[in-house]
């Protein structure tokens, strides 16, 4: 089993629902809530592979719509203070951190899917419903944080087309028609969620359907708005033994360290005793 990590997507959401917290006037709450995340995975789920994928500098989607994720304030000094940190945490349990140069984190995830999936399960864990379009049949599942730390909903293929009433291939099609706030991404005129579920359910060809009905201006939002949607892959070779991590990798000495530099006590004191009380 391998489970990718969006790293700033979990990170984010654990800096906003965890009250603030410091070691030596330094933020730490959204670290320390993902140790303990990665605790609870790992005794949970007993992962063989693990990687954490970053961004790598900026894709070209603005390129294709304009106000892609323009509107988004700048990030947190307190947040920010704290990436470096999660290097250091990274590198003292061993797990790989992994980006591909001019690239988002959901692409470098979408191209480790395409890889390994033929290879081992993967578990996807990420506060991003694009990631929902990786779903695939006993090989790739989605983990989605909704808020705090444990709201958190499996995805599989079946959830998934229980929840939509389609495939979840089909959801970059969702997505370019209802569009998304978050991303900054205009819907089409007229064209709600329940509509949309309609027609993907409806029309096998989407796009001679829309090309036939939609005013030119409005299909042209929905092809760009499915430009950016789609995660893309990229050429690469990795090999699954690179991402192999230890079973009690939370008792090596690297990271008993790491935890006592930043004082997490409650943290410490549970390895220490082989009683972890995760949330």
């Amino acid at each position: 089993m391998l489970f990718i990590i969006d790293t700033y997507s979990v990170l984010y959401r654990l800096f906003f629902a965890l009250p603030e917290l410091t070691s030596k006037n330094t933020p730490i709450n959204a670290i320390y809530g993902l140790v303990k995340l990665m605790i609870k995975l790992t005794k949970e789920y007993k992962p063989k592979y693990l990687v954490f994928c970053v961004d790598k500098g900026k894709s070209d989607r603005d390129k294709v719509i304009k106000e892609y994720k323009a509107h988004r304030k700048p990030t947190s000094d307190k947040f920010k203070q704290q990436i470096p940190i999660f290097y250091e945490m990274a590198n003292s349990a061993g797990f790989k951190v992994f980006g591909i140069e001019n690239t988002e984190a959901d692409d470098s995830i979408a191209t480790l899917t395409n890889i390994f999936k033929q290879q081992t399960q993967i578990y996807v864990l990420s506060g991003d419903k694009d990631l929902l379009q990786l779903l695939d049949n006993k090989k790739v599942f989605v983990l989605l944080m909704k808020k705090g730390i444990t709201d958190v909903d499996f995805y599989d293929d079946k959830k998934f087309k229980t929840e939509f009433g389609f495939d979840s291939n089909l959801y970059p099609y969702y997505k370019a028609l209802v569009g998304d706030n978050s991303d900054n991404i205009k819907g089409v005129k007229g064209i709600g969620p329940k509509k949309a579920k309609e027609i993907i359910q409806k029309y096998t060809n989407i796009n001679e359907y829309l090309s036939s009905t939609l005013t030119p201006e409005d299909y042209k939002i929905f092809r760009n708005n499915l430009e950016v949607v789609i995660l893309k892959y990229k050429d690469i070779s990795m090999n699954l033994e690179d991402l192999k991590i230890s079973n009690d990798w939370y008792k090596k000495q690297e990271f008993i360290n790491f935890i006592k530099k930043y004082n997490f006590v409650s943290i410490l004191k549970e390895v220490e005793e082989k009683q972890l009380k995760l949330f």
